[in-house]
């Protein structure tokens, strides 16, 4: 696609980048990251990275990892780039650079590249395809457009994101293309045991008492089979002796309305959770393909994808 070609000539002809996941970063967030980074290093590029709130423990085994900042420097210029590239935001608000952001065609060009619905119309070069599994699939469409070969870091990047996003391949999402790319990133070096041992099975104590209270609150609508669960914050605090909400681990809450959204004899599942702001937070899942969440989502200012979505209202 010329769009890829496009944004790969701004890669080349850009003298310093900024790189931008999304607030609290997930798997398939700081996974785009490290191609994106991993490109850009390869050209000799000078980069900063930012996933604000990112969790310091989080993915440590994912290439460049290391160079994602969860805070914007006291000294931070946006001016002083002449490229942003946005990875797996889904809106303005996600990219944690909002307040520099005005509109396309200011500087820094932008690029935007991401798997969700749109929302806001911020970049300049906006790559969006909703239909596949993930941000890192749409990377791995750019590189073989670019002719970029894949070593070891971006076959790492590209298995992890899409295990993540495709929930290990439960989700609808997942294609055959999407399965030949996990087979080009076997080939390629990546390791599967590997990365499902560091990225699934390493959860921490947290993770797991957030898990168990998920479970214990699970309810199932029968009439309409949807599973709902509501994660108060007081007993978020209370389990994980946390001073806010904001330093709980985000990637779980998917992760958990994921699973629920696949239960034998649920057709839908809705996480609500408190957010620190004073919201509730709504993370919805469905493994059928006849049903479009973002429907719903996009009733409360919401969006997402059709088989995962979610929204944000205001708590009593």
């Amino acid at each position: 696609m010329p769009i890829y070609n496009l944004a790969y000539e701004k890669i080349k002809t850009a003298k310093k980048i900024l790189i931008a996941g999304h607030k609290n970063p997930d798997a398939d967030a700081l996974a785009a990251i490290g191609i994106i980074v991993e490109v850009a290093l390869s050209l000799k590029k000078e980069v900063f990275v930012l996933a604000k709130n990112k969790d310091e423990g989080s993915l440590s085994f994912l290439p460049h990892v290391e160079m994602v900042s969860a805070e914007l420097p006291v000294d931070f210029n946006y001016q002083s780039f002449d490229l942003l590239i946005t990875l797996d935001c889904g809106s303005l608000s996600r990219t944690g650079l909002e307040e520099f952001i005005t509109a396309p065609g200011d500087q820094p060009f932008i690029i935007e590249f991401d798997h969700h619905l749109a929302v806001d119309n911020y970049a300049d070069l906006s790559i969006k395809q909703p239909e596949l599994s993930s941000t890192t699939e749409i990377l791995y469409n750019f590189l073989r457009a670019n002719n970029l070969s894949l070593n070891k870091n971006i076959a790492t990047c590209l298995l992890t994101g899409i295990l993540d996003d495709t929930g290990n391949f439960l989700y609808p999402a997942t294609t055959d293309n999407t399965v030949r790319i996990v087979s080009e990133a076997l080939s390629a070096g990546a390791s599967l045991p590997k990365i499902i041992r560091l990225s699934k099975q390493a959860k921490d104590l947290l993770t797991m008492k957030i898990w168990g209270v998920a479970i214990e609150k699970l309810k199932i609508n029968e009439r309409y089979q949807i599973a709902v669960a509501y994660l108060d914050k007081k007993t978020l605090l209370e389990i994980s002796n946390a001073e806010n909400l904001d330093e709980l681990p985000s990637d779980v809450f998917g992760d958990i309305a994921g699973f629920f959204g696949n239960l034998s004899g649920v057709k839908a599942s809705i996480l609500l959770r408190d957010a620190e702001s004073g919201e509730i937070k709504a993370s919805l899942r469905s493994s059928n393909r006849k049903i479009n969440l973002t429907r719903l989502a996009r009733l409360y200012g919401g969006g997402g994808h059709a088989q995962a979505s979610g929204f944000t209202f205001m708590g009593e």
